[in-house]
């Protein structure tokens, strides 16, 4: 079975920029480009599916075998912003595809995925990453991780969603020199410099993950925006404090001084 191709048989590299291929979860509003559904691990692969793969610079893979999404990554070279989400079958064969995929930008993942296999991956198979969304199931793990990334040259955003954000925030705040944007996604309680640290945004999640990639793949507003948005918020709240605290510091000195007067 091949590719459908939808409205004509000429392919319009720009409506073809976002690849979904999603299995038992569909979001209604992610429509008329889930090119590769028909798509089977092992099927042969039409020229009509590598045409419109080679010019996708975005993909989304949820629900689906790692087979099939290694077979779809391997004719494209080029992806820039990728999700891996529930996948299902062998971790071995996703890192040996990812990590030659090097013009990754953007990348959602359960670190679960890279680490299961390889406790000692190394993230600079990523070295030019700038944008991480990364889940975190396990503590041990996430500590590694988070020391690795520190290295990343490039990485100035990156998001967290695990239950250990806590122990893991302060790695990556003292730890990382590029880092401009630290979004997590539980309540956190850490000491005051931590919280009041720029860099640190606490959100809520999503309602739909795979809407919100969506529209950020277009170009449009996603959490990332959302993140960038309340950190402005954050900066312009501790420059009212301290303005605050500027001007009420010369009638401080006063009323002491007129104290120690009388």
């Amino acid at each position: 079975m091949c590719l459908k191709v939808i409205a004509s048989h000429r392919v319009d590299p720009i409506l073809h920029r976002v690849l979904v291929k999603c299995g038992r979860t569909k979001i209604p509003s992610v429509r008329s480009l889930r090119l590769v559904d028909d798509y089977r691990s092992g099927q042969t692969i039409c020229s009509q599916l590598r045409k419109v793969s080679s010019y996708a610079s975005a993909a989304l893979f949820q629900d689906v075998e790692m087979g099939v999404v290694a077979e779809i990554l391997s004719m494209n070279r080029n992806i820039q912003n990728l999700a891996l989400w529930s996948l299902e079958g062998p971790f071995d064969l996703l890192v040996s595809v990812t990590t030659q995929i090097i013009s990754v930008q953007r990348f959602s993942i359960n670190q679960y995925y890279l680490f299961q296999r390889q406790p000692h991956f190394d993230w600079m198979n990523f070295k030019n990453l700038t944008h991480l969304d990364l889940v975190i199931d396990d503590l041990e793990l996430g500590i590694a991780g988070c020391k690795s990334l520190c290295s990343l040259p490039l990485l100035t955003h990156l998001a967290l969603n695990s239950g250990f954000t806590e122990k893991l925030v302060p790695i990556l705040l003292t730890n990382s020199s590029n880092l401009k944007l630290l979004v997590s996604f539980c309540a956190i309680d850490l000491d005051v410099d931590q919280m009041q640290d720029l860099r640190l945004v606490c959100l809520s999640a999503p309602i739909e993950w795979q809407e919100d990639w969506y529209y950020g793949a277009h170009g449009r507003l996603d959490f990332w925006s959302e993140a960038e948005t309340a950190q402005q918020r954050k900066a312009r709240r501790q420059r009212a404090r301290a303005r605050d605290v500027s001007i009420d510091l010369p009638d401080f000195i006063a009323a002491t001084s007129n104290l120690r007067l009388a």
